[in-house]
């Protein structure tokens, strides 16, 4: 029987960066929603406050976009 070695700083490499694109693209997809229901509640009143909240709301999606397709290049190219 065989064993299989694990090199614990390549593991502890892949678990950081794990956690690390979890809580980012958590943030990002939160500040998506945070742009998109500010943005409705001050589209009455603040024109230029309602704008920025949509720009926030796009940004946040297209990096949440950008962080799902990286994710599938690098499954694919392997």
């Amino acid at each position: 029987m065989t064993a299989t070695v694990v090199e614990l700083g390549k593991l502890l490499d892949v678990v950081l960066f794990a956690l690390g694109a979890t809580v980012g693209v958590a943030i990002l997809f939160s500040l998506a929603i945070l742009g998109v229901t500010q943005a409705s509640e001050r589209r009455g009143q603040h024109r230029a406050a309602a704008i920025a909240y949509g720009t926030l709301a796009v940004v946040g999606l297209a990096g949440c976009v950008a962080a799902a397709g990286y994710g599938l290049v690098l499954l694919t190219s392997k």
